[in-house]
């Protein structure tokens, strides 16, 4: 939570001070319609209701099985695990994920 808030006053500062065309990117793990809600009311406080979108990424098996190795080995979250139990824990987070995603409606 702390993180995102950070992530949106960063945004807001960037479109404030951005030229027109201009992209920015809130990388979060909206699972659920509530979570990316959340982010969307923050995000209407200072954005027009068209430059808010949300992209789905869906990634194959073979791909998400490349990630999961990526991140063991390269997250600092993970530099004190082996190898094998980081890539176990990741693998435990995107099952829990999966139990309570919900798909983007637009």
């Amino acid at each position: 939570e702390k993180a995102l808030a950070q992530s949106v006053q960063d945004l807001r500062k960037y479109i404030k001070t951005c030229a027109m065309g201009s992209v920015g990117i809130i990388d979060a793990q909206t699972v659920t319609e509530k979570s990316r809600k959340r982010i969307h009311d923050q995000l209407r406080e200072f954005m027009d209701e068209d430059r808010i979108i949300f992209l789905e990424v869906m990634l194959d098996d073979d791909k998400v099985q490349e990630l999961i190795k990526l991140k063991a080995k390269t997250s600092p979250e993970y530099k004190d695990y082996l190898e094998a139990d980081a890539e176990a824990d990741f693998r435990q987070r995107i099952e829990e994920y999966k139990n309570v995603y919900e798909s983007t409606s637009d």
